[in-house]
C-alpha cells in the first residue's frame, strides 16, 4: 500500500512541475509577444502591431476606449509620433484559461507627438487569447503612475461648475431636509 501512495504522489508532482512548466513556458512567450508589440510601437510598424492584435480589440486608459482592431492599431502607432522609446519591467502573468492570460507590467515610454515630447510612466494589463494557435492582444488597459503628492488626498476635478460642487450638493440636501423636502 505504502508503494501505491509512494507512486500516486510521484505522479502527482510531475503533473504539477509539467503544468508548473508549462505556465512559465506560456509567460515566457507572452512577454516575448508584448516586447514584439512595444518593438512595432517603436518602429512605427503598425502592420506588425496588427497582426499581434486580435478582435475585440479593445483599449481603456486615460484618453478613453477605443474598441476594434483598426481603431485600436490607429491610437497605439499614430502618425504624428516619432522618437519612441521604452522600457518595461516587473512581468507576471497571470492565468485566466488555457487560452486567455492576463500579463500585468510597468512601462515607461519616450515620444515626440506633434512636435511636443511626451514622457510617461504607466502600468499595463494587456489580456491574451490564444486563436487559431497564435497569441493575440485583445484588451489593452493603461493607468499613467501618479506620485501620492499629485493627489493631495482630494480626488475631486478642479472644475466643478458645470456639475456644482460637493458641498453645494450637501448644502442643498441639508436645506430640503430642514423644509421637509
Amino acid at each position: 500500500m505504502t508503494l501505491v501512495r509512494s507512486f500516486a504522489l510521484a505522479c502527482a508532482l510531475s503533473l504539477g512541475s509539467a503544468l508548473s512548466a508549462q505556465a512559465a513556458d506560456v509567460s515566457e512567450e507572452l512577454i516575448a509577444l508584448e516586447r514584439k508589440a512595444w518593438d512595432a510601437w517603436k518602429t512605427g510598424d503598425d502592420n506588425a502591431y496588427a497582426n499581434l492584435t486580435g478582435e475585440p480589440a479593445v483599449k481603456v486608459s486615460g484618453g478613453g476606449i477605443v474598441a476594434g482592431k483598426e481603431s485600436f492599431v490607429a491610437v497605439e502607432i499614430p502618425e504624428n509620433c516619432t522618437d519612441r522609446g521604452y522600457a518595461l519591467d516587473s512581468f507576471t502573468a497571470h492565468k485566466i484559461t488555457e487560452t486567455v492570460y492576463a500579463l500585468t507590467y510597468a512601462a515607461q515610454l519616450k515620444q515626440t507627438c506633434g512636435g511636443e515630447p511626451e514622457d510617461h510612466s504607466l502600468y499595463a494589463t494587456s489580456i491574451w487569447s490564444k486563436v487559431d494557435g497564435d497569441w493575440k492582444t485583445v484588451v489593452l488597459a493603461e493607468a499613467d503612475v501618479y506620485e501620492p503628492a499629485d493627489l493631495d488626498g482630494d480626488t475631486r476635478p478642479e472644475n466643478t461648475e458645470e456639475a456644482g460642487s460637493v458641498e453645494e450638493a450637501e448644502s442643498g440636501a441639508e436645506d430640503a431636509e430642514r423644509k421637509g423636502e
